[in-house]
């Protein structure tokens, strides 16, 4: 009796499946694009090495009275900082 108690604890405990990162961080981009206090926010991406059709999310720029232009701002540093590195400003919604 005492292993088969032990057996479904240990089943219960293994079968609880902590989130990822990445579904984390898909949850959160879902998340983002659904809510209406983010319609004028900006994603900063940068250009995936791997993939240069892709394009990985790195900022979310909100909060400011023109998210674009700030983000356009950041964006050039960003440019300046990393050269060899292509980011652009995309709108959420």
């Amino acid at each position: 009796m005492k292993k088969l108690l032990l057996i479904l604890i240990c089943l219960f405990v293994f079968s609880c499946k902590e989130e990822t990162y990445t579904e984390k961080i898909e949850k959160f981009e879902d998340d983002v694009t659904k809510l209406e206090v983010h319609k004028d926010s900006v994603w900063l991406e940068k250009e995936s090495k791997v993939s240069p059709d892709e394009w990985d999310k790195v900022m979310l720029v909100y909060g400011y009275y023109d998210d674009q232009e700030n983000c356009e701002t950041i964006r050039e540093y960003f440019e300046e900082l990393f050269l060899n590195q292509n980011y652009r400003c995309n709108p959420v919604k």
